[in-house]
């Protein structure tokens, strides 16, 4: 779910945002840096993310991931980009590190027979 609807998810129950700074993208652009920790819930709850939101268009545009929150440099880092509008929704997917979701297809409405079938 984390990694198309992040942003989406953000103030789930258990979900703690804590401001940590302002840095600069690789495009030059300026960014929020927004840790992201959670509560006990989930499957990893020791986790932590680092979300880089790009400060002119209020875009996700990279995430670092620490495995555990006391780390001082992250696991790993991730691009957020490639955004495109599937209807209301603006989601990064087909990222340019040809990580995370690919070949996403919003429906406007299934059939009945969607959720009946296995």
């Amino acid at each position: 779910m984390y990694w198309l609807f992040m942003p989406f998810k953000l103030t789930d129950p258990g979900v703690q945002l804590v401001h940590m700074r302002i840095d600069t993208l690789d495009t030059g652009h300026i960014a929020d840096v927004i840790a992201l920790t959670f509560d006990d819930v989930g499957d990893t709850p020791s986790n932590k993310y680092e979300i880089y939101v790009d400060q002119s268009d209020h875009l996700i545009k990279k995430w670092d991931f620490y495995a555990d929150r006391k780390q001082e440099k992250p696991s790993r880092s991730w691009p957020w980009d490639n955004y495109k509008s599937y209807g209301n929704l603006k989601l990064s997917a087909n990222r340019s590190d040809k990580g995370g979701p690919t070949n996403v297809i919003i429906y406007e409405s299934l059939p009945d027979s969607t959720f009946l079938e296995l």
